[in-house]
């Protein structure tokens, strides 16, 4: 009985031994410094071969008028068969849960017995309403990695490219209907309006600087282990 257990401890030890070994140095973990002005962004890398390794990045947002999280799945393939260090090409699925506000405005419709409208007033114009929309999207980047350090374990990593992550919020027309006292159809409309129709403030700068940029870059430190 005494044999096999042993046996059963010497091949567990073995194949723990040799699994940390294998995982020795492939693993990188980073946070961004460049994005911290408007959101906090953490980075995982895995090597899994000598010119790819895959990882993933979350994000959280913190500062109006779009507050949320992105996740970003990635893959990498470095040049000259030196992953996870030196340049590299990287591809990124996009997915977020955001919240903002956009100006809407919120009409009455009247109608009499025959259909015909017979009032139509402005219930509330320009006010702010809460939205929560989820984009997805894709990104694809140029970069270089290096390591630095007396035990070459600290990383720096920076890279640039371009991304599409829209800014799709619903600009559905919400309707509600009733039948007041004198037998007329009431018909209440929400929809989207004001006078950022004409200047997108949000959308603006959603695409420029927040995080749907389409020219999208970010700088790295990070630890490899």
């Amino acid at each position: 009985m005494t044999k096999p257990i042993l046996i059963i401890v010497f091949l567990l030890t073995t194949v723990l031994a040799f699994c940390q070994d294998s995982l020795k140095n492939k693993n990188n973990v980073k946070i961004s410094i460049l994005s911290l002005v408007d959101n906090a962004k953490f980075q995982y890398e895995r090597l899994i071969s000598k010119n790819h390794t895959i990882g993933l990045t979350a994000s959280y947002f913190y500062i109006k008028p779009f507050t949320g999280i992105k996740i970003e799945p990635s893959f990498r393939f470095y040049f000259k068969s030196q992953a996870p260090i030196n340049w590299y090409v990287e591809t990124k699925f996009l997915i977020g849960f955001f919240n903002t506000k956009e100006v809407f405005n919120k009409r009455l419709y009247v109608y009499n017995a025959n259909d015909s409208l017979i009032k139509n007033e402005i219930l509330d114009e320009g006010f702010m309403k809460e939205l929560t929309f989820i984009p997805i999207g894709a990104s694809l980047k140029i970069g270089q990695q290096k390591f630095f350090g007396k035990m070459k374990r600290f990383v720096f990593d920076y890279n640039f490219g371009f991304q599409y992550f829209p800014y799709n919020y619903s600009k559905k027309v919400e309707q509600t209907e009733y039948i007041d006292t004198y037998g007329n159809k009431n018909v209440v409309e929400t929809s989207q309006g004001g006078i950022r129709d004409a200047m997108p403030v949000n959308g603006f700068f959603w695409y420029i600087f927040g995080a749907g940029a389409i020219l999208n870059t970010n700088i790295s430190i990070g630890y490899n282990f």
